[in-house]
């Protein structure tokens, strides 16, 4: 029987060394990254350009100095025939339509990187007055800005002498679960915030059209702050988003702006517009606007939108970030759907009227949106008490648009009711006067 022992031995032997313990998770050694982004870091003090305001009549031309001047309430420039500028709550005034214009910070900081030796990339948010780069060491250059993009607020910096060591831009998308770190400049101390990416690209409420999600530390990265994998590649910038957080707007966004700065004629790259409005929370197309792209490409009111290129289309939100990925100029191809058959048509954007950031200034830095119960105090929205019991609508609407009770019984108004609210009355408005501008 002892023939057997050692048998007995061996297999226990084997079976223990297979047997492996349950991984445990370790960190990501980003030391090679940061060596290899630390170099390109500088950091952008950039004071904003402020508009000029819109014209006003010309004394010298009697047709426009006779023109009257617009009601209160109207917006700048608002055409002269009936408007709808007052929406009423049984009978009585209710509020003023604000006209939703950007207010630019007095001065914007963002962290900036290197892409060559002379250019910078930074978020400056809009066209720039001036623009001041620092180095670790404080000591400071004048920057100009040769290319802006206008949906993500980054812009391409250049600097005389500037020598410096530029990163890598990545050719390839973000994946779930890469491992990748911010970093930036706090002054001349390096900072470094590690996470990881949680979501593939996916449309949300970014502004910047699809973006991942990505998971970091804490949270607090510096607006402007490169995004690196573990090897010291850019694969994106962290951006403000209109929902009051930063989004990583993507590597692509700073290939494309680098493209448009070192072409033979530089040009900033301009938010696009499509010319769809769409009904409900699906993609059916519920009007075109006139000599649009998508007027020029046929599409018509009850097409259902299936796919801007190769992205799969379940809702309207799908499609805004498709045309906020592209740019002004760009061919979308778009599969619609009609009367139960499917066409693929190829449409190109044109320059969206509205080329502010849809960013606007914040009250705590500057650069996220206002939110919107600050924007609905500042408008004297009416107080719950006004809204027990009654049901807002527009006059001689009691169609499936119609807005719903939002107070019903003695339940206050939420804040998420206040947007849904606002924003009903805004596009209904919308609906109302662009049939108020139509001839007959």
């Amino acid at each position: 029987m002892n023939w057997k022992l050692p048998s007995i031995v061996l297999v226990f032997v084997l079976l223990h060394g297979t047997a492996s313990p349950a991984p445990a998770q370790t960190m990501v050694d980003f030391r090679e990254a940061i060596h290899a982004g630390e170099p390109s870091l500088m950091t952008v003090v950039v004071t904003p350009a402020h508009p000029d305001p819109p014209p006003g009549p010309d004394a010298d031309d009697p047709d426009e100095a006779a023109q009257p001047a617009p009601p209160p309430g109207a917006p700048p420039n608002a055409a002269n025939g009936p408007r709808i500028e007052l929406f009423e709550l049984d009978g009585q005034p209710m509020m003023p339509i604000p006209e939703l214009v950007q207010q630019p910070a007095s001065e914007i900081t963002s962290a900036a990187f290197a892409v060559d030796e002379s250019m910078l990339v930074a978020y400056i948010g809009g066209p720039a007055e001036t623009v001041t780069v620092l180095n670790r060491s404080g000591q400071q250059t004048d920057g100009k800005v040769i290319a802006l993009d206008y949906v993500t607020g980054l812009a391409v910096i250049s600097v005389d002498d500037g020598l410096f060591s530029g990163l890598v831009v990545s050719s390839a998308e973000t994946e779930p679960g890469m491992p990748v770190v911010a970093i930036w400049l706090d002054g001349d101390v390096l900072t470094a915030d590690a996470g990881m990416v949680a979501t593939r690209a996916v449309a949300s409420q970014s502004g910047i059209g699809s973006a991942p999600k990505i998971d970091f530390g804490s949270g607090g990265q510096m607006v402007g702050a490169p995004v690196l994998d573990a090897s010291g590649v850019l694969v994106g910038v962290m951006v403000p988003g209109q929902d009051s957080k930063q989004v990583c707007a993507a590597a692509s966004n700073i290939s494309r702006l680098i493209e448009s700065a070192s072409s033979k004629t530089p040009h900033d790259l301009k938010r696009g517009l499509v010319g769809i409005q769409f009904q409900g929370v699906g993609a059916l197309v519920m009007e075109v606007s006139p000599d649009s792209g998508a007027d020029k490409a046929g599409i018509q009111p009850g097409d259902v939108v299936d796919r801007v290129g190769e992205t799969e289309i379940h809702s309207a939100a799908d499609v805004v970030a498709a045309v906020a990925s592209a740019r002004a100029g760009d061919t979308l191809q778009l599969t619609i759907r009609r009367g139960g058959e499917s066409q693929t048509v190829p449409v190109t954007l044109g320059e969206h009227p509205q080329q502010q950031l849809v960013q606007t200034a914040g009250p705590a830095d500057g650069l996220g949106p206002v939110p919107m119960e600050e924007m609905l105090r500042q408008f004297q929205f009416p107080t719950p008490d006004r809204w027990h019991g009654r049901r807002l609508m527009p006059r001689n609407n009691a169609g499936p648009d119609a807005v719903p009770d939002f107070a019903p019984n003695d339940q206050p108004l939420q804040p998420a009711d206040n947007e849904r609210l606002l924003q009903e009355l805004l596009r209904q408005m919308e609906q109302l006067n662009n049939k108020l501008d139509r001839p007959e």
